[in-house]
């Protein structure tokens, strides 16, 4: 599973690279504020794809720019994201959870049978 997600987050940091990288012009404060206020709307809405896509595009300009993430100034934002998710997962039905699982097991069989075709 870490070579998944592994892999899914260097997909996506190549796709923020090669489209230009769009937060490359702010400084280094801005881009502390951007983060800051991309997590924190996060928090209130953690099924967002498109402002996750943008939390994360903040962290690969992050790690561009040889900067650490300032977790710290996000951890009670952090804490929210991850209890919201907690409850609508908990409140998801057994076929509901079930789809979910299926669709995870089919894209790490699909990331494996990509890495093992590359073998050959």
């Amino acid at each position: 599973i870490v070579g998944f997600v592994e892999s899914e987050n260097l997909n996506k940091k190549a796709d923020y690279l090669t489209k230009g990288r769009s937060y490359k012009h702010l400084s280094e404060q801005q881009l502390t504020d951007e983060w800051v206020r991309i997590a924190k709307s996060l928090a209130n809405d953690p099924y967002d794809a498109e402002t996750g896509l943008m939390q994360s595009h903040l962290t690969y300009e992050f790690e561009l720019r040889g900067k650490e993430v300032p977790h710290e100034l996000v951890e009670k934002y952090s804490d929210q994201f991850f209890s919201r998710v907690e409850t609508v997962l908990r409140g998801l039905g057994k076929n509901e959870r079930k789809r979910v699982q299926q669709e995870l097991e089919n894209d790490i069989a699909a990331f494996k049978a990509a890495r093992d075709q590359s073998k050959n």
